[in-house]
């Protein structure tokens, strides 16, 4: 009580290797983001909504299981109700993200080692493309006590897909090389898909293992109360050792793993 309001500020701020978990803003409860900042720059307007133009430094950052390199550099610049612009960029990976004055992004562009990722937005449609993304830094682990298990989601995926923010409902086309399902495994993978209505459409797919290739068209809805699967499955130059390989079947107590 009794201590003026302040309703503007006009700071020239220096900052090193400040804990980017320390910072006076809300980050996303699903990213498990590390790391610390630089920062040389002007911070002014209004303390709720305040102006950031300046020189921004991000030392040993990471979100999730995605460790960039130990320093990225660049610019970021935000100005209340017109938008946020931020690129940082290291020797090989780099890190833009442009949001609109709702917050909302408008673009984004990562590369992390070899991979890339990018989109931008057009209304409510997001066109993305994944480039290179190695899937085994998803760490998703095949459920267990399943025919497929053990194992993970791994291999080298690339992708083009128009995705509707709104409603996800997602259609491009996906190839993954060396791709692997838990005990599943294959030299190349690629289908067109479509999603809509919680329901997987795969079109034109195939899975090439040696010298053996699936093809196949099929209809998945996993999160049905009843989870459905129809699929038509075409072999040509069919190898069984190629199939008993990728399916870890090498003796006949195997089969007793419950085979269909």
């Amino acid at each position: 009580a009794g201590i003026p309001e302040i309703t503007q500020l006009n700071f020239n701020v220096q900052a090193k290797n400040y804990s980017l978990q320390r910072l006076p803003v809300q980050l996303p409860d699903t990213a498990d983001i590390a790391g610390n900042l630089d920062f040389s720059g002007q911070v002014t307007g209004k303390p709720t909504a305040p102006n950031i133009i300046g020189k921004l430094g991000l030392r040993n950052f990471q979100v999730q299981e995605f460790a960039f390199e130990p320093l990225l550099t660049g610019n970021v610049n935000s100005e209340s109700g017109q938008g946020l612009s931020l690129d940082v960029a290291g020797v090989k990976e780099r890190i833009a993200i442009n949001l609109d004055g709702n917050n909302r992004p408008k673009s984004f562009l990562v590369q992390w080692q070899q991979a890339l990722l990018s989109g931008a937005a057009t209304g409510s449609d997001w066109g993305v493309n994944v480039a290179n993304f190695p899937l085994k830094a998803l760490n998703i682990a095949v459920p267990a006590n399943t025919p497929l298990s053990p194992g993970g989601v791994r291999g080298l995926l690339t992708a083009n897909l128009q995705i509707n923010s709104q409603t996800l409902a997602t259609a491009g086309n996906i190839a993954i090389e060396k791709p692997e399902l838990g005990r599943i495994k294959g030299d190349r993978f690629r289908t067109q898909l479509r999603y809509d209505n919680n329901t997987f459409v795969l079109s034109d797919s195939e899975l090439r293992k040696g010298e053996s290739r699936y093809s196949f068209d099929a209809n998945i809805k996993p999160w049905a109360k009843k989870p459905q699967l129809r699929a038509k499955i075409n072999i040509e130059k069919g190898n069984i050792q190629d199939f008993l390989n990728a399916a870890q079947i090498f003796d006949m107590e195997d089969f007793q793993r419950g085979l269909k």
